[in-house]
């Protein structure tokens, strides 16, 4: 039967934030879960970021003026966004979906619709870690939004209007140096800044072991080092989920799979343009200097959390085909930092991992077109963190109803529809033909 049924049992593929908020919300509705990945939990994208729930920061990644920087940048492998050029002709398609996004009405119109993912995730990650004593700390402390000049500040103060216009607290000038000596002493005179109120960080890895561990007591079968090898199908309906080890029958099928969702749709008939944009961090033990805040630098594009006596330095944007990263990028971001915070008395090893990127910046949460019981939780480029909690949610109550909230709308995967298609498989049951890898590894 092809219609919809309420599902007793699901398959989530991909354990990153996205897969494990999409498990536990669908857990909680009764579902019996099983999570699958290829790797371990939380070892992909979601492990190097820089652990933030920033809802002010969850626009999407085409913006007003980014084709023009892009341009300039394209060819400097030291620059914050790189595209190697092997990468550009497989991509031309992407690239001018990309380019016809970066206005600022529609730049605008996913602010507003990302609002609905990101402010509603505090309480959900708020009452999530009420449930344990020894739950990881998030850190309130907010956000300061800081550059050399007023102007790179001055237009994050414009991409957030929107947000201001639908009555959320941002700031609206820049801070004075008295405001900013009491808030960032070692900002003053190095740069122009606002602060962000509405802005939490966790430590990543620590956080997504939580995140499982509260999957498991809901009864989630977290399956690591599982490699997706296909699906078995049955007219509109997944009816298993074919691994190297074993074939796992279920009612939905959620593919959460970061970057690696592209190909695992495509092995059901669906075309999700999702490439992996790849991001940079490096951790740091005791800075000369040590900020108080999280800082996002708007001239030289860092994302920085201090944990403890531990530095988190992330950014870059890179397309290539690289699986590790790239040394004279690994070097352009120690450059940058030793610029800001000094020295530093010990370093982990530079970390890359790989985020889903579509070309219209909005995440892809919900059922995929021509099935009725298959579904998508990816997309979410820079924003995993922030939005994945409230993304979850919409996700479970699309997969138990059958009806799209109407605040998903503009994530629904079908919008996609008009690409180009790739072949469908049909011997019997469509199957993949490649293994599939849902991370990647540190």
């Amino acid at each position: 039967m092809d219609r919809f049924q309420e599902p007793e049992t699901a398959v989530v593929v991909g354990a990153g934030a996205a897969g494990l908020w999409a498990a536990i919300a669908l857990a909680r509705r009764g579902v019996r879960v099983t999570l699958l990945d290829g790797a371990a939990v939380g070892s992909g994208a979601s492990w190097g970021n820089a652990g933030w729930l920033c809802p002010s920061q969850a626009g999407p990644l085409p913006e007003p003026g980014q084709i023009a920087y892009g341009l300039r940048s394209l060819a400097d492998r030291r620059s914050a966004l790189y595209m190697a050029p092997t990468s550009i002709p497989g991509m031309a398609l992407w690239l001018a979906a990309f380019a016809r996004r970066c206005n600022r009405r529609d730049y605008a119109a996913g602010v507003r619709a990302m609002s609905h993912l990101g402010y509603p995730s505090f309480a959900l990650v708020s009452a999530l870690l009420a449930e344990e004593e020894d739950a990881p700390a998030a850190e309130r402390s907010g956000l300061m939004v800081a550059a050399a000049e007023a102007a790179p500040v001055q237009a994050f103060l414009a991409a957030v209007r929107p947000l201001r216009d639908q009555g959320h607290e941002l700031p609206d000038r820049l801070l004075d140096d008295d405001e900013l000596g009491e808030l960032e002493p070692g900002l003053v005179g190095k740069a122009k800044a606002v602060h962000v109120a509405d802005h939490w960080q966790v430590d990543p890895a620590r956080f997504l072991q939580y995140l499982a561990r509260r999957a498991r007591a809901l009864g989630v079968d977290i399956r690591e080092r599982w490699e997706v090898s296909g699906f078995e199908v049955a007219g509109r309906r997944v009816t298993a989920v074919r691994c190297l080890n074993a074939t796992i029958p279920a009612d939905a099928l959620v593919i959460a799979a970061g970057a690696a969702s592209r190909s695992l749709a495509a092995d059901l008939g669906v075309h999700l343009p999702v490439v992996a944009g790849k991001g940079y961090s490096l951790d740091v033990v005791e800075p000369d200097w040590m900020p108080r805040h999280a800082l996002m630098y708007m001239d030289t594009h860092l994302a920085v959390s201090p944990y403890g006596d531990r530095l988190r330095v992330a950014g870059t944007m890179e397309f290539s085909r690289r699986r590790s990263p790239d040394p004279e990028r690994v070097r352009a971001l120690e450059d940058v930092a030793r610029d800001t915070f000094g020295g530093w008395r010990d370093a982990a090893p530079a970390w890359m991992g790989a985020r889903p990127i579509v070309p219209d910046g909005l995440p892809v949460v919900g059922r995929l077109p021509g099935l009725v019981n298959a579904y998508a939780a990816t997309g979410y480029s820079m924003l995993g963190m922030t939005i994945s909690p409230a993304s979850g949610e919409l996700l479970a109550e699309e997969v138990m109803t059958g009806s799209k909230p109407a605040i998903a709308a503009p994530f629904d995967p079908a919008r996609f529809a008009r690409w180009l298609r790739p072949p469908l498989r049909r011997c019997g049951a469509r199957r993949a033909t490649v293994s599939t890898r849902t991370t990647e590894t540190r």
